[in-house]
């Protein structure tokens, strides 16, 4: 027999070294400061923090988290191959919240920084390519389709009166008629990107790529002409958290398995606007938004909602879950029908001017098991019209489901469907087809620090100020 002596010595070093090659890097947290910050320090503090949240992107992985502080970021971060999964996710998070803006506004402009040159009847231009939305201290830009309409306040097109101020884009321009005829110079004036097919298009003012199980939470996003948030069909998981997104054509565009809890989306100022529209045209309301959104204009431009899909895979996104959210001041609230197999209720939804939710699929796509339930809409023909379809297509069973809290960012999740198992006949699946199974976190949720999540005070219960109710 052959005897070998090790050392204690040895014996503890080897096993060190193995139970340090079998468990996993400890998770990070990495700060960006917008004020302090300097893109050459490491974020591995708050002292050390860095400037911009594109840098931040190039430090997490998964199992880390990005605190952003306070301040307004002008920039695209993109967050890719970060090697996140439901086990290791990515939390991306504002401290405190609602105090962190990552904006596609034209910084400059925003600042009051630009140089803009008078064209007559308070009409001023600067030299930028096409922007889609535009705000004047809290006032809604709209985008007239020529400066002759904007001279003469008239969607000629349409035969329809319109407020004396808004924007256009033409030859390479952006025109500007504020309210009381104000002067632009040295003034903070919002002007979004572009639309589609337009010079100074974006994909997203934050993209999230092939990057599963990535947590957005309390972070205000702003000025897009195409997506605020683009995560791609490889970013499965995704979850958009007291989110304030605002002048963004699509809010959110989303892959399999995505949630939207306790955020809000909106055009801000558009109520108003319309307003102004309906008492210049008294006898085109209600259809008046309508024919603006729809005719005068190219739909891509203000034809939006919170959450959207991706025509162009050839399938609905699957398994997502809209909740505890408050679209108000836009065209749509949101888009279901862009969506498979998925749920939106508990959320709040007012002066939106044409679907509240809108069930139907477009671009392609055969959507089916949508569940809209507890919706609180505001009233108007366009929700009536919706409600009786829904009664008579789709389940509008009342489902109770526990409160959300903000503790663990996995928390409060639905469980995935199981894709690996073929769907069974429609005729042969049980009549809950989607029962709420996802375990809920016990801690005690904090106060809600944006509008959106005051807006639903108790689940199951309507906002107070929706008529309807």
């Amino acid at each position: 027999m052959v005897h070998t002596n090790i050392s204690s010595g040895t014996l503890a070093a080897g096993l060190a070294l193995a139970l340090a090659a079998a468990t996993p890097a400890q998770a990070a947290s990495y700060y960006v400061d917008a004020a302090s910050g300097d893109d050459a320090r490491d974020g591995s503090s708050p002292e050390q923090a860095v400037a911009s949240i594109s840098r931040g992107a190039e430090l997490v992985v998964g199992g880390d988290e990005l605190v952003v502080g306070p301040g307004s970021y002008y920039e695209q971060p993109v967050f890719e191959h970060l090697g996140s999964s439901e086990s290791l996710p990515v939390w991306i998070r504002a401290s405190p919240r609602g105090q962190a803006t990552i904006s596609g506004m034209w910084q400059e402009a925003a600042e009051g920084r630009v140089s803009w040159v008078p064209e007559g009847d308070d009409i001023w231009s600067t030299e930028h390519h096409p922007v889609v939305f535009g705000s004047y201290e809290g006032t809604f830009l709209f985008r007239f389709s020529s400066v002759d309409d904007l001279r003469a306040a008239r969607a000629e097109a349409s035969d329809l009166d319109l407020p004396p101020y808004g924007l256009v884009a033409a030859d390479d321009r952006v025109y500007v008629r504020l309210p009381d005829g104000d002067d632009p110079n040295e003034q903070s004036v919002l002007l979004s990107t572009s639309s589609w097919d337009e010079e100074g298009t974006i994909d997203g003012v934050i993209q999230v790529l092939q990057s599963p199980h990535v947590i957005l939470d309390g972070i205000r996003i702003e000025g897009s002409g195409t997506n605020c948030v683009r995560a791609d069909p490889g970013s499965e998981g995704f979850t958009l958290r007291n989110t304030v997104i605002e002048h963004c054509l699509l809010g959110a565009r989303l892959p399999d398995d995505a949630l939207v809890e306790w955020s809000e989306y909106s055009y801000p100022g558009f109520h108003a606007f319309a307003e102004e529209v309906f008492t210049l045209n008294p006898d085109e309301r209600p259809g008046a938004i309508w024919t603006l959104v729809k005719e005068y204009h190219d739909p891509t431009l203000y034809d939006g909602a919170l959450a959207y899909s991706f025509p162009s895979t050839g399938r609905a996104s699957t398994g997502c879950e809209f909740r505890y959210s408050f679209m108000h001041q836009g065209f749509d609230g949101e888009k279901l029908g862009r969506f498979d197999d998925s749920e939106t209720h508990h959320n709040v939804y007012l002066h939106n001017y044409d679907n509240q939710v809108e069930m139907e699929d477009w671009g392609g796509l055969t959507s089916s098991d949508l569940r809209a339930t507890a919706a609180c809409p505001s009233a108007g023909t366009a929700w009536s019209q919706k409600r009786r379809m829904w009664r008579s297509a789709w389940s509008t069973t009342r489902r109770t489901r526990a409160r959300p809290t903000p503790g663990h960012p996995t928390a409060g999740r639905r469980t995935p469907r199981d894709r690996t198992t073929p769907r069974p006949a429609r005729a042969d699946r049980p009549t809950r087809r989607h029962p709420m199974t996802a375990a809920r976190s016990q801690e005690t949720p904090a106060a809600p620090t944006n509008p959106a999540a005051a807006a639903v005070p108790d689940p199951g219960r309507c906002h107070r100020s929706c008529s309807a109710c």
